[in-house]
């Protein structure tokens, strides 16, 4: 079962249309994680030589992500979780030192319930804690 489906830019050249699900694995120590990458077709099969090579690389450049979990999260329930990488995700950066900022959102509900389990003294010293 792959853990995360993304999109991706690529050589049309070099590479086919498809699916991948060989490069970004657990067992690649730089990824640790599967994620299934689709490579679109942006051409048809009749698309001349010359259209082609107007367009040596896909139209996309995939940065950021915004993942939905249903499961999971500090109230058992689900968040999202906004990642935004240095990567591009083709095969050549998988095999080099990049940067990942990531963020875990709770649901609205559960961040409505988690401040009333809390108790307004305790919600007020963790948001002076916290500068907020």
């Amino acid at each position: 079962r792959r853990g995360v489906t993304v999109v991706d830019n690529y050589d049309h050249h070099r590479t086919p249309a498809g699916l991948d699900e060989h490069t970004y694995t657990v067992h690649n120590a730089a990824v640790r994680a599967n994620f299934s990458v689709v490579l679109p077709p942006f051409f048809s099969d009749d698309t001349a030589a010359a259209d082609r090579t107007r367009v040596h690389h896909g139209t996309m450049h995939p940065k950021m992500w915004l993942l939905e979990f249903s499961e999971g999260g500090a109230c058992g329930s689900g968040f999202l979780r906004l990642a935004i990488s240095s990567a591009n995700l083709g095969r050549y950066d998988a095999k080099i030192n990049n940067q990942v900022w990531a963020c875990d959102f709770v649901r609205a509900q559960d961040a409505v319930e988690a401040a009333r389990a809390l108790g307004v003294s305790q919600l007020k010293a963790e948001l002076k804690e916290r500068r907020v």
